[in-house]
């Protein structure tokens, strides 16, 4: 872990013939970034993913681009399970040997189409990471939940399938486990849990029909709601930030600066997606700096220049003012907000102010160990660890 949580966030924006996106990223208090996203509009079609590694990036690296190559294939039910599943044999092929990295993967494929003729969405997902559908008329959770449901080893049938393997489920401080090491029980990589099959890639996949203009697709990882933020906290803010600004990056980068100030020790990644385009076409991408300040300790200049290296060439880069306020957002005063999804205590009713980030005087202590990874407590210190049903020793990991 970092010595403070890293917030300089990255914003990529995209707008095509049908789509309007907007995607953050943050490094938050991990030693290094992990999470990839994809996104790619052609003929009328679109593909989004988030993908959160774990134990490394490598995993999640391959996926963005092994996703995006497989696009077509993702617009049927058993298209996107088969392309999963030959993803992650490809992965198997081109990894590293020496690298144990794996990635959960939310991905949501829109066949191209109009009105009575669009086909229903695919949704996809491997892992705990989450697809939301937000009304933006009124900021609540369109069913009432998010449309996946994570893939953690204490589900019952998920719990089933791996002792069913001849694996075991153990809870590590409260967090299920297989073989009391990986927090998810399906997910790319991985492959030291495939081995008898306690983990697959086998994705769970449904359709949905395609959201109307007042909705706004949300795709983010486990960290967004790590801490103390929820689905709906989460749903809430992104409907605040599109009434203040109308821009989807930003209500992404909400969220992500949100997360952390609430307690996530995550990377965290949100993507939001509009069928609301501007009538042009284009892509660009910022990269809000941390307050130079802040980053006077070595570890954190060395994650940040980590960071910045994900950064494209045409990146417009900017240094963020010292914070001052929660979340980028600040709601207006009489927005109307669903009971459930009423956004912390620490955030003000009032007009939004420009140029505001992220304050961390409400983070948990410095040093404070994670609440929750995809690998063990003990595989983020430099101790140890034995797995309880097979002995072998941990690795250092998310």
């Amino acid at each position: 872990m970092l010595p403070a949580p890293l917030t300089s966030v990255r914003l990529q924006r995209r707008h095509g013939d049908r789509f309007r996106v907007g995607c953050a990223e943050v490094n938050g208090w991990r030693p290094s970034m992990e999470d990839t996203h994809v996104v790619v509009e052609a003929e009328a079609a679109g593909l989004f993913a988030i993908c959160d590694g774990h134990a490394g990036a490598d995993c999640a690296e391959f996926l963005r681009q092994a996703l995006a190559s497989r696009m077509a294939d993702m617009m049927t039910l058993e298209g996107a399970r088969s392309a999963f599943k030959a993803i992650d044999e490809e992965y198997w092929a081109h990894r590293n040997p020496m690298s144990l990295s794996g990635s959960t993967c939310v991905l949501v494929a829109v066949p191209a189409g109009r009105d009575a003729e669009q086909p229903p969405a695919i949704v996809a997902h491997v892992g705990d990471s989450r697809a939301a559908l937000v009304d933006l008329r009124d900021g609540a959770l369109l069913r009432g939940a998010p449309l996946t449901a994570d893939h953690s080893p204490g589900r019952p049938d998920e719990a089933a399938r791996i002792e069913a393997s001849g694996s075991a489920v153990h809870w590590v401080q409260g967090i299920a486990r297989v073989d009391g090491g990986l927090a998810v029980s399906r997910a790319f990589g991985d492959f030291d849990y495939k081995v008898r099959g306690a983990v697959t890639a086998d994705p769970e996949v449904q359709r949905v029909e395609l959201w109307p203009m007042y909705t706004a697709l949300v795709l983010y990882c486990d960290g967004a709601i790590e801490g103390s933020l929820s689905d709906a906290g989460l749903a809430a803010l992104v409907t605040a930030e599109m009434r203040n600004s109308g821009d989807a990056a930003l209500a992404a980068r909400a969220v992500c600066l949100e997360a952390i100030r609430t307690g996530s020790r995550d990377n965290v990644s949100c993507m939001v997606v509009l069928q609301a385009p501007l009538g042009t076409q284009g892509a660009e991408e910022e990269l809000e700096e941390q307050h130079l300040p802040q980053l006077a300790d070595p570890l954190l200049r060395a994650a940040h220049k980590t960071f910045c290296s994900r950064c494209s060439p045409s990146c417009v880069r900017f240094s963020a003012p010292i914070p001052q306020r929660v979340g980028g957002i600040i709601y207006p005063v009489g927005s109307p907000y669903p009971a459930s999804a009423a956004p912390s205590e620490s955030v003000a009713h009032s007009v939004r102010l420009p140029g505001n980030i992220s304050s961390h005087r409400d983070s948990p202590p410095l040093g404070a160990p994670p609440t929750d990874c995809n690998r063990p407590l003990a595989e983020t210190s430099n101790a140890p660890s034995q797995s309880a049903s097979t002995g072998r020793q941990s690795r250092s990991a998310k």
